[in-house]
């Protein structure tokens, strides 16, 4: 992955570590059009993918099916760049 972050933004992750089967990411700051997600397993695997609804900051994500262990959450934005964080599920 090309590592160009969008200037003046950043990713949490709630609740983190999750062990409910959901988390949400929400962007705060500015950020260009995110367009669509992933959640990548310690070796850079994808194990989900998602489109992000348009013009919003926040958007839930399935983990029920993860195993428990660490895994990279990076959103896409609509000019190339990534955004990227780290999800912990139980």
């Amino acid at each position: 992955h090309a590592d160009l972050p969008a200037s003046g933004a950043s990713l949490q992750i709630l609740p983190n570590p999750t062990s409910r089967g959901i988390a949400e990411i929400i962007v705060h700051g500015d950020h260009p059009s995110i367009v669509s997600g992933m959640v990548l397993d310690m070796v850079g695997k994808p194990v989900r993918t998602f489109s992000w609804p348009n013009g919003r900051d926040k958007h839930q994500v399935m983990t029920g099916a993860l195993s428990a262990g660490l895994y990279s959450v990076v959103l896409m934005t609509a000019d190339g760049r990534e955004l990227a964080t780290s999800l912990l599920v139980q």
